[in-house]
């Protein structure tokens, strides 16, 4: 949905705390101050990952600098965009930067914000405005996805100081957050390669690599294949129970060859992949004694009952309870008839940007899951089809499965055929605490960095706050007032408009004499 609050009362209540002004200033609304040139709507059948064609930005690009993505067309060369100009997404959550890559075309849903005055100075603009646009996504529902329009930037009242003062608060705020900025990136690399250390320890271990002096030590192991054989007949047995349970439920006697409705699971399509020594190759569905998803009718939320799961409480490898909603008692009972998630399944996100996301069900009360959770009840370690499940190669499977479309989607019948190295049942539990143990030591790692980028978050707003409230330089008596300043600005509006009405008679006056030549 669309912005519609009034934009003084967001200011005055100023809940960031990044929308005050010293009381010396004034404020000025910044259509008058500069251009919102909005993007174009280039068509997306023209898009491309790679070259050839023109960089085109689009809203996710506008914070990560720079774009992957390119347009093979033509286009209108007044939508190029330059480094250094400073953009705003307006669908999302309104993020804006500055462009630091290469030219590129300025796609739809961004825009472009030019100052076409020389009295504010363009660093102050670049670090207030994001202030401004994260209180009004506060204020603007969700219902659907949020959008921002160019009308609405224009309105953003935003702080006046003197000219001499804007140029003492951004030449001190560049020098703050360079030293800042450069910290920060240092703590993104660091995290950047713990989360690739992550990924090399859960590929080693899926790969046999954490456990080979286990298998040295240990040669009279069970072999996968023998374990597997075991699997398969107690799938069938608790299959079977759980249809004598319905029959006598229904006060029914078994049918002659009930049995033979058994589907046998999917087998795994990767026998001739290398295997560590003992392993074998399975598939989810053999491993597990059901696969499916939570339910597809979504049921009224209610302000009490029982408590419906989604995708956003499923946490990287646990199930979270926090802000969950509420359905009946005979809505919630329909939905643990399809599928009941219990201690030790694993459930997976299946829709959406976090497709391949998955936990373990710990201890807990009963909870349904909609349709965006798949379920699986396995029959060998929980913990070690998480660790497969989180590693590497199960992500890229799960990905390629789930398609490239812009809202991706792991189906049962792709879930079933997940092919899943199989070790024996000794060397699951030995791989799983091998990975535990150092992504323990890992997790350590992340959360001390969390605590650190956090911190300087919270540091860079403390500044930020002192910058827009005349705290963070001194004012200076020689500097001329800001009163004065919003004369000369609007003087320099008004003028700019008189220029484009005369701009307008111009073009119409010859179309004016063309007509009356006609005429005579």
């Amino acid at each position: 949905m669309s912005f519609s609050e009034s934009l003084a009362a967001i200011v005055a209540e100023n809940r960031n705390h990044l929308l005050g002004i010293h009381p010396s200033w004034k404020r000025i609304r910044l259509g008058d101050i500069a251009d919102i040139q909005n993007g174009f709507p280039f068509a997306s059948e023209q898009f491309s990952p790679s070259p050839p064609g023109m960089p085109l930005i689009r809203i996710r690009d506008i914070l990560r600098n720079p774009t992957t993505t390119y347009f093979q067309g033509e286009y209108p060369p007044e939508f190029i965009v330059k480094a250094g100009a400073l953009l705003v997404g307006m669908d999302g959550d309104f993020n804006s930067a500055v462009w630091h890559g290469e030219p590129a075309l300025l796609n739809q849903r961004c825009c472009k914000v030019s100052l076409i005055s020389n009295e504010y100075d363009h660093r102050l603009l670049a670090y207030c405005l994001p202030g401004y646009l994260a209180a009004i996504n506060a204020h603007t529902s969700a219902i659907t996805v949020k959008h921002l329009s160019s009308r609405t930037v224009s309105d953003i009242p935003l702080p006046l100081p003197p000219v001499g003062e804007q140029q003492r608060i951004a030449d001190t705020l560049d020098e703050l957050f360079s030293d800042l900025d450069a910290g920060v990136a240092a703590l993104e690399r660091v995290r950047a390669k713990l989360k690739h250390y992550r990924a090399a320890v859960l590929k080693a271990a899926v790969e046999g690599a954490l456990t080979a002096n286990w298998r040295e030590q240990h040669p009279d192991t069970e072999s996968a294949a023998a374990q597997l054989a075991r699997i398969l007949t107690e799938r069938r047995r608790r299959w079977e129970e759980a249809q004598l349970a319905k029959f006598q439920a229904a006060g029914k006697c078994p049918p002659k060859d009930w049995q033979a409705k058994y589907k046998e699971p999917v087998g795994p399509k990767l026998d001739g992949s290398p295997l560590s020594q003992g392993w074998c190759w399975a598939t989810a569905d053999q491993l597990c004694t059901l696969i499916n998803d939570g339910e597809h009718i979504q049921p009224s939320y209610q302000p009490v009952g029982f408590p419906m799961l989604t995708a956003k409480h499923v946490r990287d490898g646990f199930v979270e309870f926090r802000n969950v909603e509420f359905i009946g008692k005979s809505d919630f009972d329909a939905c643990l008839r399809r599928c009941a998630p219990e201690e030790n399944d694993v459930l997976i996100v299946s829709v959406g940007a976090t497709t391949g996301r998955a936990a373990i069900v710990g201890r807990c009360d009963p909870f349904a899951i909609v349709r965006s959770v798949l379920l699986l009840k396995p029959i060998v370690s929980a913990r070690y089809l998480l660790r497969w499940i989180q590693s590497p190669w199960c992500q890229t499977y799960i990905s390629r499965a789930s398609g490239s479309s812009a809202q991706a989607h792991l189906y049962i019948a792709d879930t079933k055929s997940i092919p899943v190295p199989l070790p024996p049942l000794e060397e699951q539990e030995a791989i799983v605490a091998a990975v535990e143990d150092q992504l323990s030591v890992i997790e350590h790692l992340e959360g001390d960095l969390e605590a650190k980028l956090k911190s300087a978050q919270a540091l860079r707003r403390t500044v930020l706050r002192h910058a827009f409230t005349g705290q963070l330089v001194p004012q200076d008596p020689n500097d001329e007032p800001a009163s004065k300043l919003l004369i000369r600005i609007a003087a320099e509006r008004d003028e700019r408009a008189r220029q484009a009405t005369g701009a307008k008679l111009v073009k119409r006056k010859p179309q004016t004499w063309r007509r009356r030549a006609a005429k005579n």
